[in-house]
């Protein structure tokens, strides 16, 4: 451990790295604890915010800007970082689809990372439903002004599937499907979640910017809804 910052066994750390390091401990404000998890991998040039956490295995490219979490064996590159894949691995999703999607190792969900298009006016990021996001959109829904402490979601769908992405700041996406488990960081609005039907969906960790869009294939419907986890496991059995 140096300073504020936690370095895992077996990182590699290529030059002109930089880690921010808190002030000393007579310091008013202390800076949150930099975590980098076992054999994390940074490129050159890599900038680190205060506070974030690398997870085991994750590769950084050359020259980005990490302002959040990293997820176990993920690849992430670009300023800011976003999600480019993930790290071939016991504990890594599949290999990439051929509609540019990552299998998460929970029944159908995908993640999807779109590229972004980025030019002197700004940013732009797109999917085309029944293509990349694979179902025509009848609702859309947009979650924000939620308490970092709150979880949203909590149900799974007996019909309706949902594409769900964070268009500002970040939040955490569950998915179990009764037998396996995942959690998605949705940190950049190029990147997408798509839950099939009968999953089981739990959102949390919004940051206080955060905002998630969902689209869904069907119009609201109180009787498409699973409430209690039992009784979904008690479907997914059969």
């Amino acid at each position: 451990m140096v300073g504020d910052i936690r370095i895992g066994a077996g990182c590699v750390i290529e030059p002109g790295v930089r880690l921010s390091i808190s002030p000393g401990r007579a310091s008013v404000r202390k800076l949150p604890l930099t975590t980098l998890g076992d054999g994390v991998r940074l490129g050159p040039g890599v900038v680190l915010g205060s506070g974030v956490t690398i997870g085991a295995n994750a590769r950084v490219g050359a020259d980005s800007v990490v302002l959040h979490d990293v997820p176990p064996w993920a690849i992430v590159a670009g300023n800011p970082a976003v999600a480019m894949g993930y790290v071939a691995g016991s504990d890594a999703p599949s290999p990439q689809n051929a509609d540019g999607s990552w299998d998460c190792g929970v029944s159908g969900v995908r993640l999807h990372a779109f590229q972004p298009f980025r030019d002197s006016r700004g940013e732009l990021s797109v999917g085309e439903f029944l293509q990349t996001v694979p179902f025509q959109p009848k609702r859309y829904f947009l979650v924000y002004n939620v308490p970092s402490v709150v979880a949203r979601g909590g149900h799974a769908h007996k019909t309706c599937e949902q594409f769900l992405v964070c268009v500002h700041g970040a939040v955490s996406v569950l998915v179990d499907d009764g037998r396996s488990k995942a959690e998605i960081t949705l940190v950049h609005p190029s990147l997408g979640v798509y839950m099939p039907r009968m999953i089981w969906g739990v959102q949390r960790n919004f940051s206080s910017d955060g905002v998630l869009l969902v689209f869904a294939s069907h119009h609201y419907d109180t009787g498409d809804y699973i409430n209690d986890y039992a009784a979904f496991l008690r479907l997914m059995e059969h």
